[in-house]
């Protein structure tokens, strides 16, 4: 997998992750993981997000996978049972994702016969398959909408319990808490961009820095650009406690200016009815 341009590609040799060889070394060893412990209950595996868009942060950033498995080996949509949870872990868990220039391999596991209802589905564009064949449903685009509204009115909620955990934190304890600040505020730039009338899933195609210019557009400000242009050096950055602190302060006020825009615009939090219920807002 070669490095693209974009807001994670500023390190002068790329990181494991971003090389062919990296990259190959990571699908061995997850394939053989998700093959030796499921067996013939694993049906697909997919990679999305920032590796596939193009915007990866090295040592910020995730590897976002998904595994798809048969019923009889979950417990539940999103959760395998104990024997194969522990399974797995003990065959993947030796991968080291500092070694590979990433924050961490975010690997979600789904029953292929019951996908989570209130749960957006990975979108054509923003992912790939690796391994196997699965038939992902297209949400609609009021589906998407109504995401979009419940993301932006919790998203105050969740940076106020950052802001919680942040206050008592050690400075080796605050990096981690800055580097989930901008794992909310991608989300909302998707979502912003979406309520203000993109294509609610055409725009989850587009890497964050064309996103970016969309919605601080609307907001007025480069604030969010600035805190995403603060965090690519993540490898150094996460060791300097004063620019952490920096960065948190500018990433909760962006929070802040987004959650205003959405309350006060007229397509915003007014304009919401309340979900249908039993909508599962796949088209068929």
């Amino acid at each position: 997998m070669e490095a693209r341009e974009g807001i994670g590609t500023m390190l002068e040799e790329p990181v494991q992750i971003l090389t062919p060889a990296g990259w190959r070394k990571v699908e061995e060893h997850l394939l053989s993981a998700v093959q030796e412990t499921f067996g013939e209950l694993a049906e697909a595996i997919i990679l999305k997000g920032s590796l596939v868009k193009g915007d990866f942060i090295p040592y910020f950033s995730d590897v976002d996978l998904h595994v798809f498995a048969q019923s009889a080996a979950m417990e539940g949509p999103m959760v395998p049972k104990l024997e194969y949870c522990l399974e797995f872990q003990s065959r993947f868990g030796d991968l080291d994702p500092e070694e590979f220039g990433v924050s961490q391999f975010q690997v979600y596991f789904l029953d292929i016969d019951d996908y989570p209802r209130n749960w957006t589905p990975p979108l054509p564009g923003t992912y790939r398959v690796i391994w196997g064949a699965v038939d992902i449903p297209l949400p609609t685009e009021e589906f998407m909408r109504d995401q979009a509204h419940l993301y932006m009115r919790n998203l105050p909620f969740q940076v106020q319990g950052l802001i919680h955990r942040f206050i008592d934190k050690p400075d080796t304890g605050i990096a981690p808490l800055v580097r989930l600040l901008g794992v909310f505020l991608k989300p909302a730039v998707y979502e912003l961009a979406t309520l203000l009338g993109h294509d609610p899933i055409g725009i989850w195609t587009k890497p964050l820095d064309e996103v970016l210019a969309i919605t601080e557009s609307a907001l007025g400000v480069n604030s969010l650009g600035e805190f995403y242009q603060g965090v690519r050096p993540w490898q150094y950055v996460r060791e300097q406690p004063d620019k952490l602190r920096h960065l948190f302060g500018l990433g909760v006020r962006c929070s802040d200016a987004l959650a205003q825009l959405y309350n006060d615009a007229d397509w915003g939090r007014l304009s919401w009815p309340p979900p249908r219920r039993g909508s599962h807002g796949f088209t068929p």
